[in-house]
């Protein structure tokens, strides 16, 4: 919607000169003798002549100015309802921080189980199975058959959690156990 301003080029600080100039400059190019070939110009002549009528007189003017402020403060829906506008605003806020909140957190239990899986191995995880394992290997040499030697190691793996803090030890190897290497024809003839 145009104001009796538009109408007449001019803007609601100008004063009376300001007006007087925007209403000779809008009347030149809207009248009907000038214009003979528009149908629309009489009438825009006639609503320029009463915007100039309407703002040229200090009371009325300042009652149109009043309006257009109400008018304005009714187009702006915050300006309506100023605690749901509040309310609103606090809202995506705190929406947006939580967001941003997920994010972060996401992102470093990400890095974390990145890191993890590219670490090296758990010392103490790698020597408990390596000492379950060289006590299975020493109580097959020395006990009996193999399925009592297999019940004995998982009993001692599940006593022994995986994240205990063992010492580290080095696993006794016997050479006996170790089978022999071929590696083809013996050198030198045969």
């Amino acid at each position: 919607m145009d104001t009796l301003y538009d109408l007449l080029g001019a803007l609601p600080r100008d004063d009376a000169e300001g007006l007087r100039t925007a209403f000779r400059r809008a009347v030149k190019s809207t009248h009907p003798d000038l214009k003979p070939g528009d149908p629309d110009a009489a009438l825009k002549f006639r609503q320029i002549v009463r915007a100039n009528e309407i703002l040229g007189d200090p009371e009325q003017r300042a009652a149109y100015d009043h309006l257009l402020a109400l008018a304005h403060i009714e187009k702006d829906p915050a300006a309506a309802h100023p605690v749901a506008a509040r309310v609103y605003r606090l809202a995506s806020g705190v929406m947006a921080l939580a967001g941003v909140s997920i994010v972060a957190a996401g992102g470093y239990l990400l890095l974390m189980h990145m890191s993890m899986a590219f670490a090296p191995a758990n010392n103490a995880d790698a020597t408990t199975r390596a000492s379950v394992n060289g006590a299975t290997v020493g109580l097959a040499d020395s006990r009996g058959p193999a399925d009592e030697v297999t019940t004995i190691a998982k009993k001692l793996e599940s006593r022994i959690p995986s994240e205990a803090l063992v010492p580290r030890a080095i696993p006794v190897v016997r050479v006996e156990s170790i089978p022999p290497l071929n590696f083809g024809a013996p050198l030198g003839g045969g």
